[in-house]
């Protein structure tokens, strides 16, 4: 008997976690060692973390396992923030645009409009997908009210605003002036950070050094574990919070702000504890030597991205310009490596949004990428890939990227295939395959859409407590070592470390376990919280400006309809049915890359660009809708 027919009869308990489409995923490992994928009409009135008893279905697959909402077990909780809407004679709840139930208020006489802010706690689940019902416990926040969005996003994500217990300032100082004696001293050497020009704590420092075989890299992480004691009180709520969260209205930190913004910060011009990873690249790049230590370091300038451009576009001679260019010359080599062993290149964009003093938005542009951008990252990918391979075997905090499963390695091949003009060399590794094919689209638009059609179908990276690999990076061995101010999971690789040095053991299995799981659960509240916050500030910038006509260029094609970008971006989106295009009957390219009209012969691609205005923007289900202008 085969594995498939051995479990098609089998329930399988577990907790559900509710995507962004709408639809669920149930992991069940202890048996299927895979999610089980659930369709949004097959929920049955299940909500984010609930524990549901989950039934097979027939269509299951090699490449997908398929299942329904047989039972709601428990639910995870019954207080939820969300947004009021009213519908006829009712008010209902909103506290997902893809919620499998409605939520109706009861017994409340006051006066609430659409997109005000409120507390409920409900009373009455009702059976599958029967409207629940709801009682008011607060009103949050009101509609066009100063920081409204911010105030329903820390409160629906549950991210924490309340000050730590603080000690004093003095004795996080007394800790800096008392460590300093231990430790190697290198605030002479020439050091620098690069962080976006709004950033307050800073993580990371790099200095450089030319050898006569290479280059000496020096890569400073802040040693947040000297201040931050394990099992303390501000360790314990940093567990729980798990990361740190940026929001253009307020800052929530994983530290104390005094920690995060000033004695764990690598600040300019002040001695600073720091974890020294020094590495010793060859002229081609390969690491011939590398240790790590405990050390003070002083910091000679913070520059922002854009401010090392300048100086490396201009070239005019700088105090720091000599480390800039080597630093340039060693990015572009360890990347050109990362390729040549298995990694490949994502192309993509952030968005940089200008909000006025009360919050909205004003204008929405594209993020540039600088040289600056490269060598951060390859620096602390290098830092990274050195302390998992130095510490393997005592590590037990990884940053793994697993292969795609068999459904998303089939969809990323047809894709190459659909659209590969030139004859491929089959043999080649998925990632070669990936690097090739992204690197061959001479245009950058379509580099960043055809990157996020493939990063859609690859698999998240993960903390977990065991090393199996970067697919993306092409790394063997990955950890993250380099956010510890921001990232809980780096916290604990640096008690590693430090351990290390004095072959003392730290925490047990069952506790690191814990923290990864919570940290892993924070750093997709962090996702989805940052992802909707956005989300709304852009339908309401769309709604404003509902009558101008906006550039949009085709990102993908559905069964009814197309997703365009805006604003020249792939993250600001609207809907445009198919309905919608000129009349034709349509039918899809290979790979839903573009639609034929058969009577017409109207062809749309993916990347075509095109004029668009907004049709009507849906609050409730987080969508805009547009129509081609005339």
């Amino acid at each position: 008997m085969s594995s498939k027919e051995k479990i098609t009869k089998k329930d399988f308990r577990g907790k559900i976690k509710l995507l962004s489409n709408g639809h669920g995923v149930v992991e069940v490992i202890d048996y299927l060692n895979e999610k089980i994928n659930i369709k949004k009409n097959n929920l049955n009135g299940a909500f984010h973390n609930d524990i549901v008893l989950v039934r097979l279905i027939e269509d299951s697959n090699n490449f997908e396992i398929k299942g329904s909402v047989f039972k709601i077990i428990e639910r995870d909780k019954n207080i939820f923030t969300g947004l009021v809407f009213k519908d006829k004679n009712e008010l209902t709840v909103t506290i997902s645009p893809n919620q499998s139930k409605e939520i109706v208020l009861q017994n409340y006489t006051g006066e609430l409009k659409d997109l005000d802010v409120i507390k409920i706690q409900i009373v009455d689940w009702n059976r599958k997908n029967y409207p629940a019902f709801a009682r008011l416990l607060k009103v949050v926040a009101l509609n066009g009210k100063k920081n409204s969005d911010y105030l329903y996003i820390i409160n629906k994500y549950g991210i924490k605003k309340g000050k730590f217990q603080n000690k004093e300032t003095d004795y996080f100082q007394s800790i800096i002036e008392s460590s300093k004696k231990r430790r190697v001293n290198i605030e002479n050497l020439l050091t620098l950070t690069i962080d976006p020009s709004s950033a307050k704590d800073f993580d990371d420092a790099l200095s450089i050094e030319k050898t006569s075989t290479g280059y000496r890299v020096y890569v400073h992480i802040a040693d947040v574990s000297e201040f931050v004691q394990e099992g303390s009180k501000i360790d314990n709520e940093a567990m729980i919070r798990g990361n740190s969260y940026y929001f253009y209205e307020g800052v929530s930190h994983m530290l104390p702000q005094h920690l995060s913004e000033n004695f764990c910060s690598l600040k300019e011009n002040q001695p600073r504890l720091a974890l020294t990873v020094t590495i010793d690249l060859g002229f081609n790049g390969e690491v011939t030597n590398s240790t790590i230590h405990e050390t003070v370091i002083k910091v000679d300038k913070c520059f922002s991205y854009e401010e090392i451009e300048k100086i490396l576009m201009k070239n005019n001679e700088n105090h720091f310009l000599k480390s800039l260019k080597l630093f340039e010359e060693i990015s572009i080599i360890l990347k050109n490596n990362r390729i040549k062993n298995g990694g490949f290149e994502i192309y993509s964009s952030d968005i940089h949004y200008d909000l006025d003093k009360n919050g909205e938005l004003e204008n929405i542009k594209e993020k540039e990428s600088f040289k600056s951008h490269k060598i951060v990252e390859e620096c602390m990918l290098l830092a990274n890939r050195i302390v998992a391979e130095k510490y393997c075997e005592k590590l037990k905090v990884f940053r793994n990227h697993n292969e795609p499963s068999l459904f998303g390695e089939q969809y990323i091949k047809d894709l190459i295939n659909s659209l590969e003009s030139r004859q491929k060399n089959i043999d080649l590794p998925l990632g070669a395959s990936i690097h090739d094919f992204i690197n061959n689209i001479n245009s950058i638009p379509l580099k960043k859409i055809f990157s996020l059609h493939i990063l859609k179908k690859l698999k998240k990276a993960r903390y977990q407590t065991f090393n199996s690999g970067h697919f993306g990076l092409g790394f063997k061995k990955y950890t993250h070592f380099t956010s510890p101010i921001r990232r809980y999971p780096d916290l604990l690789v640096h008690r590693f470390v430090k351990a290390s040095f004095s072959n003392n053991k730290f925490k047990n299995n069952t506790e690191i376990n814990k923290a990864i799981e919570m940290a892993n659960d924070a750093e997709d509240n962090a996702k989805n919280a940052k992802n909707e916050y956005y989300n709304i500030k852009t339908l309401r910038w769309l709604h404003h400006n509902s009558r101008k006509k906006i550039d949009g260029i085709i990102l993908e094609f559905k069964k009814e309809h197309a997703i365009i970008g805006l604003a020249a971006s792939q993250t600001v989106k609207g809907v445009l049915k198919l309905n919608n295009f000129p009349s034709d009957k349509y039918k899809f390219l290979k790979s839903k890359t573009g639609i034929k009209g058969n009577k017409k012969s109207n062809i749309f691609k993916v990347g075509q660009k095109c004029k668009v205005v907004v049709d009507e923007v849906d609050f409730k289900l987080q969508k805009a809708y547009l129509k081609f202008s005339n």
